[in-house]
């Protein structure tokens, strides 16, 4: 006989492929209306069915759209009715006016209910959340407003008489919210308000009325328990009802109370619920297998492994409010003792245990194996939503030995075609197929037919015959097999035959790809993944990602991983990319952004790229509307600057901005009067000169602005300058002849002729030649000096000489205009050509007064008694006009050279502020590194607290700006009075209801009250006890983020 090791898979249809059923079945335990079993898409499901609900019937004012169906009805426990009520649009409203002795509704109350039926039944849901509000206000009459002492509603603080039967308690009223069941018999309270002092009378401290005030409530864990008891007494229904009850006080004899308006103005009750999942329900999917016999004629069956494995998933996370439940397996009704825990599991399909659970003890002999495997709710707890466990590829792997009479075998072993017998080792890329072909010939090389050929191990399956060819073959897809060495085993048999069995080892590597393409705005960035981008800037972010053939991978996962940045990228399977946009104001930091690309998919190689974003400022500019930066003006004129800031990064016009000036005359502001975004200033009467205006902007962080220099030329126009140019020549011409003069009149001209020539006589004595002279006679001397005066006063004379007409001579003029003669006669045509003596004597005498004049004057100058006062007077009236001539002079060619430096200038002229500089020498140490000696220093502003913020130099080289904060938590009250946790707790009484009770103490278990009541005692005792809690902080400095108390 031979011996067999063989491994079958024992289960059909493991990986849950259409029809499941009847392969397959479900079984449903516990509350049916909680779970359900479905299958579909290779996959069998647990169903776990969550629900949940808001109620929002009663919100705002009684009776509006909001808060339907209050009825009015009577308070069972006080029936009198006050003497007006009604439910309107403002509301549920009351008065009331007690008159002692005869009136005898001295405690008036009225209810308004509403009755409501939920949608579900409540056994099967738990109330999560609850909140309730209501708002109320009250208006009385008191003692001053009503004529008398014992008019007006009494509170508290009024002085009561206190003697006689008269009480020294006071009229209160009472408003109320209870929920209870349709039947009253369970009612709980769980808004309220009592008035104290309402209707007070002291002097100077009269209250006559509440305003709109919220009631008092409960905790919202003391509202979800009443609210929850009452839908176990009803599953549907329940009931609110709003209370209004007023005591009036028998104060004094003849007493007057008058409640004039007591209203419930809104009522709010809201909350919300999930269905409830029910303890010890539980979902089985399960199959029949076949039966193992132990001995069938000479075949003997021995069991020697028995393993079971599944995969298992979660659409979503398990409730932390159901820790025990659990994945069971069952095989015959025998439950392993391994479970698998729900909260372990994920939302892809997983191994339930690597290896396999071990089910050998289990595994029964010459029965149908059946397996159970069980989703346990071991747990009473609520969901909101629904909650889908599944499970794939249930393998029973059952091993055994077959001992039977043997027939020799053979076998070989063929990869894609390749003879891997002797070396059954084989690698293989993912998603290609692998072609495993064995041949099982008996020992004479003929084909054994009808042989169990299969794999076992980590690939499973049975080999199909191929009877033409002698052979079984099996093709399997490797992109359903995991990544990485696999181990398997071929398996060969029949019985009767000698069984094969050879080891194999499968490499599955993962299907290459290529690098990610990034591309950022539309623009490939993949090999320099760099960006800047201003604050606003919807970023679009593209990647590529294929196989090394250029096959786009679809189904990937493509996520965008950052500080505080989490985004998946879409897929376009039109465009063959993934993609999203993102908000830069939203998800990045301004600064640099590294972030990181993630793209994978299981079975193909993963792909990254680390793209850096540096979100920046937005850039603006400052413009000037008429396009240039250079005014030219004339001294004294205005000049009006008009500029817009523009959004250089989004094109627009920003308004709503403060734009500053500032020249060497002061600063101010440019305004935008007609906001659009066009800001001005006139600069009335500018100096002449050339102005430099810095104009800057100012507003939202957001934005990067830079100053912007505008030039204000103010000149006289060169033709301005030409008069004063000519005066200055005349100027400087007028000073040189003056000032030759007076030098030539000091040194010759203030002397006489004659004496000139004497002196001019004396200089030539000291020579060696004696001067040659040469005297005239009287007679020559005297015909000289005549002729010479002759001369001179013939030039004196203006006009032509006299000349004596005939009588006989007429001249005329022809029509021509030349002169005509008279020729009647030409012998008495007479020219007298001859100037007569007498003529030449008068025009000698004229001449002679003319120049007896002229020296006149000169003499008259020489004879003046401060001779130097007039030429100082000539001499100071030119100075003074080449003064005036020469200050002008300088000052126009100051302005001229001005004008010219500004021609020069303008032609370098540009926008300021648009150059970036670097390598700036302005601050020193600039990487802190100078710690001994250190050129920073700290500063504190003037305002704000200077004990919040620190500023240092660390030992890193940082400049540190702390902003100190601090967290404490105060639990001195925690637990039983006076316990360990808190102490000195001490009794005190109570101001308002001074009676004390019978009995009071505080000990190890609390506080203690016990009272017995009596006709003649007190009604109201009480007792108070205190605890004076001292902070160890000054609390003005902090702020008290959260509270509790219970």
């Amino acid at each position: 006989s031979a011996v067999e090791n063989l491994t079958a898979i024992w289960y059909k249809n493991p990986t849950f492929n259409d029809p499941v059923e009847p392969t397959w079945y479900s079984n449903l335990e516990g509350d049916t209306s909680d779970i359900n079993a479905t299958s579909g898409s290779g996959q069998a499901n647990y169903e776990i069915l969550g629900d949940n609900g808001i109620f929002s019937g009663i919100l705002g004012i009684p009776n509006s759209s909001s808060s339907l169906g209050w009825i009015n009805v009577t308070n069972p426990r006080f029936p009198a009715p006050p003497d007006f009520q009604e439910i309107d649009e403002y509301g549920c409203e009351i008065s009331h006016t007690w008159i002692d002795p005869d009136d005898p509704v001295q405690s008036p109350s009225v209810h308004w209910e509403n009755s409501i039926t939920m949608p579900v039944n409540m056994s099967d849901y738990i109330i999560t959340s609850a909140s309730v509000s209501a708002e109320f206000n009250a208006s009385v009459a008191t003692t001053s407003g009503s004529g008398g002492t014992n008019y007006g509603v009494e509170s508290r603080n009024d002085s009561l008489t206190l003697s006689g039967d008269y009480s020294r308690d006071y009229d209160k009223a009472r408003f109320y919210v209870l929920i209870s069941d349709l039947e009253d018999k369970e009612v709980h309270e769980i808004a309220w308000y009592q008035t104290v002092d309402l209707g007070q009378d002291l002097v100077g401290d009269v209250i006559t009325s509440i305003p709109d005030t919220l009631m008092n409530t409960i905790v919202e864990e003391a509202l979800i328990f009443y609210l929850t008891s009452l839908f176990k007494r009803d599953n549907f229904n329940f009931k609110i009802t709003l209370g209004i009850r007023v005591q009036c006080i028998d104060n004094y004899q003849y007493d007057r109370d008058q409640w004039i308006s007591l209203r419930i103005k809104s009522c709010n009750l809201t909350f919300t619920y999930e269905k409830k999942i029910n303890q010890f329900s539980s979902i089985s999917w399960s199959q029949d297998g076949d039966k193992i016999t132990k001995k069938t004629g000479d075949t003997i069956i021995t069991l020697t492994e028995a393993k079971l494995n599944f995969k298992y998933k979660i659409n979503e996370d398990w409730t932390d409010l159901s820790p025990n439940s659990e994945i069971r397996i069952f095989i015959n009704n025998n439950k392993l003792s391994e479970t698998v825990k729900l909260s372990s599991a994920s939302s892809n399909f997983t191994l339930a245990k690597l290896g396999g659970f071990d089910v050998f003890d289990i595994i029964p002999y010459g029965v149908q194996i059946n397996l159970s495997i069980q989703v346990y709710l071991a747990d009473e707890f609520h969901l909101g939503n629904e909650k889908i466990i599944s499970i794939d590829e249930v393998y029973l792997n059952i091993s055994y030995i077959v001992e039977f009479p043997d027939y020799q075998t053979g076998i070989e072993v063929y990869f894609n075609g390749i003879n891997k017998t002797d070396n059954p080792l084989f690698q293989i890329p993912a998603k290609a197929d692998l072609n495993i072909t064995i041949k099982y010939p008996d020992n004479y090389s003929i084909h054994i037919p009808q042989a169990v050929v299969q794999l076992t191990g980590n690939i499973t399956i049975s080999l199909e015959e191929d009877e033409i060819y002698g052979q079984y073959t099996v093709i399997i897809n490797t992109e359903n097999l995991p990544i990485g060495e696999i181990y398997f085993n071929m398996l060969a048999h029949r019985i009767n035959y000698e069984a094969q069995r050879r080891s194999a080892l499968l490499v599955v590597s993962k299907i290459n790809t290529e690098n990610v393409q990034l591309f950022l705005d539309g623009e490939d960035k993949t090999s320099f993944p760099f960006l800047n981008i201003p604050l606003h800037k919807l970023l679009n972010i593209t990647v590529k990602y294929k196989e090394t053939t250029g096959e786009h991978i679809s189904g990937a996962t493509v996520q965008l991983v950052g500080e505080g940045v989490f985004e998946n990228l879409n897929e376009s399977l039109e465009f063959e990319q993934y993609s999203v946009i993102v908000n830069t104001t939203l998800k990045f930091k301004l600064g640099i952004n590294n972030l990181l690309i993630n793209a994978e998919k299981n079975r193909y190689q993963e792909k990254s790229i680390n793209p850096i974003i540096t979100v920046r400022k937005i850039n603006t500019q400052i413009i000037p509307t008429s396009g240039s930066n250079n005014i030219n003006i004339r001294p004294g004129e205005s000049a009006t600057i008009s500029v817009s800031i523009n959004n250089l990064d989004y094109n627009k016009v920003i308004k709503g901005l403060i734009v500053t000036y500032t020249w060497e005359y002061g600063e101010g502001l440019l305004t935008d009067d007609n906001n659009d975004g066009i800001y001005e200033e006139i600069f009335e009467n500018v100096p002449v000169g050339t102005h430099s205006v810095n104009i800057s902007a100012y507003g939202s962080d957001n934005y990067n602005f830079e100053s912007y220099e505008i030039i204000i030329s103010a000149f006289r126009p060169k033709q301005d300058i030409l008069p004063y140019q000519i005066l200055l020549i005349i100027g400087i011409i007028a000073s040189v002849i003056v000032g030759g003069y007076l030098y030539a009149y000091q040194r010759i001209l203030k002397y006489p002729k004659q004496v000139r020539k004497v002196r001019k006589y004396r200089k030539t004595l000291n020579k060696k030649q004696a001067p040659n002279l040469n005297i005239k006679t009287r007679e020559k001397s005297f015909n000289s000096e005549y002729k010479k005066e002759l001369k001179s006063s013939s030039r004196s004379i203006t006009g032509k000489p006299a000349i004596k007409k005939s009588k006989e001579l007429t001249v005329s003029e022809n029509e021509k205009g030349k002169p005509q003669m008279n020729t009647g006669s030409k012998n008495q045509i007479t020219l007298n050509t001859k100037i007569s003596n007498n003529d030449l004597n008068n025009q000698k005498l004229h001449n002679k007064r003319n120049l007896i004049k002229i020296r006149k004057l000169r003499l008259g100058v020489l004879k003046l008694k401060n001779f130097r006062q007039f030429i100082s007077i000539i001499i100071i009236a030119v100075l003074l006009f080449n003064f005036f001539i020469l200050s002008q002079h300088f000052n126009l060619k100051s302005n001229n050279f001005l004008y010219s430096q500004k021609e020069d200038y303008q032609s370098d002229l540009r926008v300021s502020g648009q150059e970036i500089f670097t390598n700036q020498p302005w601050l020193n140490d600039t990487s802190f590194d100078n710690l001994t000696d250190p050129v920073w220093f700290a500063s504190y502003g003037d305002l704000g607290d200077k004990s919040d913020v620190d500023a240092m130099l660390d030992d890193n080289n940082y400049a540190n700006l702390t902003v100190i904060g601090e967290t404490h938590t105060f639990s001195e009250i925690s637990g039983t009075p006076n316990s360990s946790t808190s102490l000195n707790w001490y009794r005190f009484n109570n101001p308002e209801f001074p009676a004390d009770p019978d009995n009071d103490y505080i000990d190890d278990e609390g506080c203690y009250v016990d009272h017995d009541w009596s006709e003649q005692g007190d009604q109201a005792p009480s007792v108070h006890w205190e605890k004076n809690v001292t902070m160890p902080l000054d609390m003005s400095d902090y702020i008290i983020t959260s509270a509790n108390l219970t």
